[in-house]
């Protein structure tokens, strides 16, 4: 029994030291992360490691992010993500930790103040992480002291408040860290070292596995020993780092010829080759070795010519190939066809011409293809079936001898091998098969500014996986395939500018994640499907096409055909009856004999409507200096007129000047005018007619016309 006890207790430690499992956390190591804690910022409701740490807790290492070794000693410590914006220093508690080998402080934002100089006391450090943490200013030349440094990441996504190396330059930063393998200094501004840094970097770095330099302003040609077209193994040179995997330079202001040490050499070792963003020019020259272990060529914008290297071939790892935006004159590369590793092809903006129709002997193996973008180029003809998708070969007996519903599996689609649908199980002249479908990969397809033609196959629809379609700026006919109803996660679809006709299917409006849509210039007719989604849509979506009709465009559909509206929105039933515009047209007279019916049928109504309209006339006049003459002065309904012709005609003139009211100033032809309803006389103060106000005629006894105008009362 003692025997067993013991060989547990060694198998227990055996264990521990194999798998690095935690130790017992020491109490000082956890009264400075306790410390630390508490000096540093971040936000409690979006942590989740620091927020966790608790003082009372009885091991340290079981906290998030902490590692310990054997002997409690804190070696690693990831605060990633943390929301951590201050607390960081040369007196940080965190620098206290002398035996931390890994440290990660990625994605934190120190608001732009500089790398603490205390990092450098951290000398057992092997790994240290500092990426799109909002450092800036000088990279600290402390660093140098790491020297058992494996990774040094001090990358950013972005070029603004970015670190830079200046001094120390980046030979005197990297001088001692001979160990490093990967070196990560993204968007740092390191364009003082001219050329200088590639020296630096062969003949310090020895081991270096993974480079990355992007976005760091590097100008010029690339240094003259990588572009020494006659020698393979050059010293002094980055093609001497036979261990190289990642070399990224992208972004920059590379100039020159891409050097043939890095096609030739670098092919047998490098993974991942990007050269793109940048001002590099001429012909891809080498020959990608037999045993090439090539997975991303990137050398998209530049300013490369010629062809794609036929050695390229040899490559069949590679599943990256991005070429676009460059000057380079070639027909599809057929030959890539072969690859069956390839996700991501880019020929966009270039010169590439012809058919992308291949040799049918030459059969289509991209059997993982996501990404085609062969854009603005000029490619013609039609869009071959086997470009997306294409049928294992199998045997079917048209006879139907083997009519007893053998089972034949096989794939309709060979561009996913994640993602299985139903089975579905059909009839083929008595022969039932099963038919195992397999959704694409496909999640991009950009074929847009081209010369193709015909028909768009209609087994774009079983390209499930697409979220992204563009085939506009074409000279494709036909109808619209209502097949693209399947592609359930599309969320743009653009086939502007051909030359489609018929109308637009209605399965379209199922795209529930349709976020973008541009059927514009085409020849399409018919009433634009109603949808929730497509409701959203503008007209410039649809604008372009005479024959359509509804909403958004400025056009309604009848049954008879298509009828011009000013009323852009349609809300025709099937019998051709607007209905807004007849529920428009009775809200409002409705509501205009709601109003005004009181005021014309009653002269209760009428009275009132003078007596407010007078009050308003009175203020404008007023405001404007102007006397006026009320309406009930000069004007009467024929049936008042009728009842003054009725009064004692023999009234003098005293009677008829006390009804006026004298206050309202003096009134002549000359300087009183009717207003806009010739109801009331208005009144200009400044003009003067006559030193006296003018006799009125004792005789009131005038004609019809004298008395229809107000100004014979005058």
């Amino acid at each position: 029994m003692r025997n067993h006890f013991c060989f547990q207790i060694f198998f227990i430690q055996f264990y521990l030291i194999l798998f690095g499992v935690s130790g017992i956390c020491e109490i000082e190591q956890q009264s400075i992360l306790i410390r630390l804690k508490n000096e540093l910022q971040f936000n409690s409701l979006l942590s989740s490691k620091l927020v966790s740490w608790e003082p009372n807790a009885a091991d340290c290492c079981t906290w998030i992010g902490v590692n310990c070794s054997i002997g409690g000693q804190v070696i690693s410590l990831d605060l990633s993500n943390e929301t951590i914006s201050g607390g960081i220093d040369d007196s940080s508690s965190l620098f206290r930790l002398e035996s931390l080998e890994t440290l990660n402080l990625a994605g934190n934002n120190f608001n732009s103040t500089p790398i603490p100089s205390g990092f450098g006391s951290l000398t057992s450090l092997r790994n240290l992480n500092l990426s799109n943490s909002w450092f800036s200013g000088q990279i600290p030349g402390e660093l140098s002291h790491l020297t058992k440094l494996q990774v040094l990441d001090l990358s950013s996504f972005f070029s603004f408040r970015s670190l830079k190396l200046e001094s120390p330059n980046l030979g005197m930063l990297i001088k001692n860290l001979t160990q490093l393998k990967v070196l990560y200094l993204d968007s740092v501004n390191i364009s003082a070292q001219k050329s200088d840094w590639c020296q630096a970097l062969s003949s310090s770095l020895l081991d270096l596995e993974a480079l990355s330099l992007s976005t760091c302003q590097l100008s010029g040609p690339l240094d003259d020993s990588l572009g020494n077209l006659q020698s393979l193994s050059i010293p002094g040179s980055i093609c001497n780092a036979t261990y190289l995997k990642v070399l990224d330079l992208s972004n920059n202001n590379l100039t020159g010829r891409i050097p043939q040490c890095l096609i030739e050499s670098g092919g047998g070792s490098i993974g991942v080759l990007n050269l793109g963003g940048n001002s590099l020019s001429g012909r891809i020259e080498g020959i990608f070795p037999s045993i090439c272990g090539l997975n991303t060529l990137d050398l998209h914008g530049n300013r490369l010519e010629g062809e794609i290297p036929g050695s390229l071939v040899n490559c069949n790892m590679l599943e990256v190939l991005n070429l676009g935006n460059n000057n380079m004159i070639d027909t599809f590369p057929c030959f890539l066809r072969n690859n069956t590793s390839l996700r991501v092809l880019v020929l966009r903006n270039n010169k590439f011409h012809g058919s992308v129709r291949c040799r049918d002997q030459e059969r289509n193996n991209w059997s993982k293809i996501q990404i085609l973008d062969i854009a603005h180029n000029e490619f013609n003809g039609t869009v071959p079936t086997d470009c997306f998708w294409q049928w294992d070969s199998m045997m079917v007996n048209d006879d139907g001898e083997e009519s007893s519903k053998k089972h034949l599996s096989f794939k309709v689609l060979t561009l996913n091998e994640f993602y299985y649908q139903d089975t579905v199980t059909v009839m083929i002249k008595g022969l039932e098969l099963e038919l195992l479908k397999i959704l694409t990969l496909f999640t991009s397809v950009d074929i847009s500014s081209n010369h193709f033609s015909g028909e768009i196959p209609t087994t774009i629809g079983r390209l499930t996986a697409l979220y992204m379609l563009n085939v506009s700026h074409n000279d494709f006919t036909g109808s619209i395939p209502s097949s693209i109803g399947n592609l359930s996660q599309l969320e743009s679809l653009d086939m502007s500018s051909n030359k489609l006709n018929g109308v637009i299917p209605s399965v379209l409006t199922t795209l529930s994640f349709l976020s973008f849509l541009n059927l514009s210039n085409n020849q399409l007719s018919g009433r634009i499907p109603p949808g929730s989604q497509f409701q959203t849509f503008e007209e410039g979506s649809f604008e372009g096409n005479k024959g359509l009709c509804g909403f958004p465009l400025n056009r309604r559909c009848t049954s008879q055909g298509v009828i011009v509206s000013k009323n852009a929105p349609n809300f025709e039933d099937s019998n051709g009856y607007d209905w807004q515009f007849i529920f428009t047209g009775v809200g409002f007279g409705a509501g205009a004999a709601i109003v005004i019916g009181p005021l014309v049928l009653s002269k209760q109504g009428r009275n009132f409507w003078d007596k407010y309209t007078n009050k308003i006339v009175e203020i404008i006049c007023l405001i404007l200096g102007i006397h006026y003459a009320a309406y009930g002065l000069f004007n009467q309904d024929e049936h008042d007129e009728k009842e003054t012709q009725d009064i004692d005609e023999s009234s003098d003139e005293d009677e008829f000047l006390s009804e006026v009211d004298q206050s309202k100033g003096r009134y002549c032809v000359f300087c009183t005018k009717l207003d806009f309803s010739r109801k009331q006389a208005i009144h200009d103060t400044k003009c003067t007619c006559f030193d006296q106000t003018p006799t009125l005629s004792t005789s009131v006894s005038t004609s019809s016309t004298e008395v229809e105008s107000p100004f014979t009362k005058l």
